[in-house]
């Protein structure tokens, strides 16, 4: 995600792991979603994370100084649900949320393809329900439904798809086997290798894709982009 304010938190929960007496799991947990939130879709001030967090770092530095005992860990823990508490305040609310999730868009660069790739593989897990399968990230690629570079049976330009096919809405994650199988065929086409898919993700989409007969365009894509948008923020990323 590219935020380093939270970095002096973490480095002081490290630091002092040994005198938490619990499991600190869930509260990066919970910084990672507040992040998403807060800095990655609505970009909103790093300044104010700065203050909440440099404060919260000392509160544990000199919270642990007691050693690992009951009355440590209970203080701790205080200050851990107040820095949830402050967080919760500032985080965006879900219609901020949403108007900000369709700037979400795939460019040609490894630090956005690897962000592209995390979201995709959340929506994944969503859709899986379960963790019994880890994706490998060498062998599965990005795939464009509506091709950056279509083919002619699309009946569409570069120019006419330039302000949406790179919008997640148009996205979804596809083994590089599949993925050089499908290129920049029609729909009709994708779908065959689409179905030889094991990710949920894809399969969400092939059975969106069925449901509409093989239409996708502009209208589709901003549909599902709204669609991931509220998954995002009730379900995958809430706080």
């Amino acid at each position: 995600m590219k935020v380093s304010q939270c970095y002096i938190l973490f480095l002081s929960i490290i630091r002092n792991y040994n005198n938490l007496g619990f499991d600190p799991y869930k509260f990066f947990q919970f910084i990672e979603k507040f992040t998403f939130q807060y800095s990655v879709v609505c970009k909103l001030p790093g300044n104010r994370l700065e203050k909440i967090y440099s404060k919260a770092a000392l509160d544990i530095q000199e919270a642990a100084k007691t050693g690992p005992n009951d009355k440590t860990r209970q203080k701790l823990q205080s200050i851990f649900s107040g820095i949830q508490n402050d967080l919760k305040d500032i985080s965006p609310s879900e219609n901020v949320f949403l108007e900000y999730f369709p700037d979400i868009s795939y460019k040609n660069n490894e630090e956005t393809r690897r962000l592209i790739k995390y979201i995709l593989n959340k929506f994944n897990s969503y859709y899986q329900k379960t963790d019994e399968y880890v994706i490998n990230y060498s062998s599965v690629n990005i795939e464009h439904v509506l091709p950056q570079t279509p083919d002619k049976d699309w009946g569409l330009s570069k120019k006419d798809i330039k302000d949406y096919v790179n919008r997640l809405g148009n996205l979804t994650l596809l083994s590089q086997v599949l993925n050089s199988k499908a290129q920049n065929s029609v729909v009709s086409i994708k779908l065959g290798e689409f179905r030889k898919s094991e990710l949920a993700i894809t399969k969400e989409l092939v059975t969106k894709l069925d449901k509409l007969g093989g239409n996708w365009g502009e209208f589709e894509i901003t549909e599902r982009q709204k669609e991931l948008g509220e998954i995002a923020y009730r379900n995958i990323w809430s706080i």
